[in-house]
C-alpha cells in the first residue's frame, strides 16, 4: 500500500486535466464530421468516488479514491484502512504537490513533467491517458474516415498510417465513444480502449467504467466511477501540508 499510494496519485494527476469530463474531442470540431462536434460535454466541477485498479507489472485491485474538479483545479484523497488518510495530491494546470502519509514523503513539480511518465506502471503517452480518461481520442480526429455501415447503433471510423491501423467506435444514440484500437502494421492489438456504464449527469454523458488493455492484455488499468456530481467543495479543495521531515522529490519540466 505504501508504494502503491504514490503510484495511484501520480497516475491521477496525469489524468488531472480531464477527470470528471464529459466526452471531448482534441481535434477540431468543425472537421465536417457532424458526430464529432458533439462530443465535446465537459463538468467544470465535479465530485468523483472511484476505484482503480491495475493489473501487469504491477497488480493493484480496486484502490478506492475521491476526486475533486474545479475548472484546471484538482484534489485527491486515498484512504486508508481504520479511517487513516494514505495520500493526498492537490494540481493546477502548472503545479502539483503529492503527500504520501504512509511512505513520509512530498512530490512536487510540474504535471506536464515527462519524469512522472518513468514512474508510471502502464505504458501509455501524457495525452492518451488524459484523453481517454474523457472519453476522447488524442491527435486531430480529421485523420478518421468513415468504415463500413452496421447494422446497430455505432458507427465505425477507421484511420491508418505507416505504424499500423486506429478504430474507433461511436454510439450514435449518446453521441459518446464506446471502443477505440489500435493495431500495429501485422494486424495485432497493441491497444483497446472500451468505456462503457454511460450515464447523463447534469445533461453531460459521462461512462463510468473504463477499461485499457495494452498488448494483448498483458497489462491493463482501470477505472471505475461510484458516482459523479456536478460539484464541488472548494474548501476542501487546497494544498496539502506536510511535516518538514518528509522526504522531498522534485519533478520538473
Amino acid at each position: 500500500m505504501v508504494k502503491q499510494t504514490t503510484i495511484i496519485l501520480l497516475l491521477v494527476l496525469l489524468l488531472a486535466p480531464s477527470m470528471g469530463y464529459g466526452v471531448g474531442t482534441d481535434g477540431d470540431e468543425t472537421s465536417g464530421e457532424p458526430l464529432f462536434g458533439r462530443l465535446n460535454g465537459m463538468l467544470p466541477m465535479s465530485t468523483i468516488e472511484g476505484t482503480m485498479s491495475l493489473e501487469g507489472t504491477m497488480t493493484i485491485g480496486n484502490l478506492p479514491f475521491t476526486a475533486r474538479l474545479r475548472g484546471d483545479t484538482i484534489s485527491v484523497t486515498l484512504a486508508a484502512p481504520f479511517g487513516m488518510t494514505a495520500g493526498t495530491m492537490f494540481a493546477t494546470a502548472d503545479t502539483f504537490v503529492v503527500v504520501n502519509y504512509l511512505s513520509r514523503e512530498v512530490l512536487v513539480g510540474h504535471p506536464d513533467a515527462q519524469s512522472i511518465a518513468s514512474v508510471s506502471p502502464i505504458p501509455l503517452r501524457l495525452s492518451d491517458v488524459r484523453a481517454f480518461m474523457r472519453g476522447t481520442i488524442p491527435g486531430d480526429l480529421r485523420r478518421f474516415t468513415s468504415g463500413p455501415p452496421r447494422t446497430d447503433a455505432k458507427k465505425l471510423y477507421i484511420a491508418r498510417d505507416s505504424a499500423g491501423a486506429e478504430f474507433m467506435l461511436i454510439d450514435t444514440t449518446t453521441s459518446t465513444l464506446s471502443q477505440y484500437q489500435r493495431k500495429d502494421k501485422q494486424g495485432k492489438t497493441v491497444l483497446n480502449l472500451v468505456l462503457g456504464d454511460v450515464r447523463d449527469i447534469a445533461s453531460t454523458n459521462i461512462a463510468h467504467a473504463i477499461d485499457v488493455d495494452i498488448n494483448g492484455k498483458s497489462q491493463a488499468v482501470r477505472f471505475r466511477f461510484d458516482s459523479v456530481e456536478p460539484t464541488a467543495d472548494a474548501d476542501a479543495m487546497r494544498i496539502p501540508e506536510a511535516p518538514p521531515s518528509f522526504t522531498r522529490r522534485v519533478y520538473n519540466r
